[in-house]
Formats: structure tokens, sequence, C-alpha cells
């Protein structure tokens, strides 16, 4: 007999990751002045990509679509984090390390959230 997973079966990866990501998007908009950001590019470039990710994953965590539209967004905006601070050039292994650190983390709960949504055959 062949089964659909229903969508709602995932809602619970969706939450917990989306939810990851927003608290990742707010670190990233305050990290600048907790961990003091030498360069106004990293400042500005962790501001910004943090308010997106925060945005895109309180869109996906209040259900207003149930497309993976925003995870997948958000996957790639992690990607740029991870390569950012070599394309700005920072010289401080502390903001380098954070963008790359937070990058990876947001790639992994948005591929988790993305795919979360994806329905699914099996056979029984």
């Amino acid at each position: 007999m062949e089964q659909v997973n229903s969508p709602s079966t995932h809602t619970g990866a969706i939450k917990f990751s989306s939810a990851a990501n927003a608290v990742l998007g707010l670190w990233l908009i305050v990290c600048s002045w907790i961990v003091g950001y030498s360069l106004t590019g990293m400042l500005w470039d962790n501001i910004i990509v943090g308010a997106v990710v925060l945005i895109l994953a309180v869109t996906r965590l209040s259900a207003r679509t149930r497309a993976g539209v925003p995870s997948w967004l958000n996957a790639l905006l992690g990607a740029w984090l991870i390569i950012a601070p070599f394309v700005i050039s920072t010289y401080d292994a502390g903001e380098r390390w954070n963008s790359i650190i937070v990058g990876i983390l947001v790639v992994v709960f948005s591929l988790a959230s993305g795919t979360a949504g994806a329905t699914r055959r099996t056979t029984t």
C-alpha cells in the first residue's frame, strides 16, 4: 500500500528550524555591536543579511506559505555568510568565524525546513 506523508507530519521540523533561523538572524543583527566589528562593510552586511534571514524565517514559521521558498532563500543567504568574510576581506578572525559558523547553521536549518515540507511517497 502506498502512502503520502502530509506536510503536517513535518510541521515540528519546520517550526524548530525556522525558529532557529529567526534566532540566528537576530544574532546577526546584534552581534555587530556585541563582537565589535571593525569593518563597516561586515557590520552592514550582517545587519542586512540578519534582517532578511529573520524576516524569511518568521514568514516560514508563521505558515503564511506552504512552499519552502523562504527556507531556500535563507539557504542562499547562509551560503553568502560563509563566503562573505573572504569577499569583503575581513581580517579579524572572530568576525570571520562568526560569519562562517552562523552561515553553516543557517544553511543546515534552512535545508531542514525546506525539505521538511516536501511530500514524500513511502511504500508500506
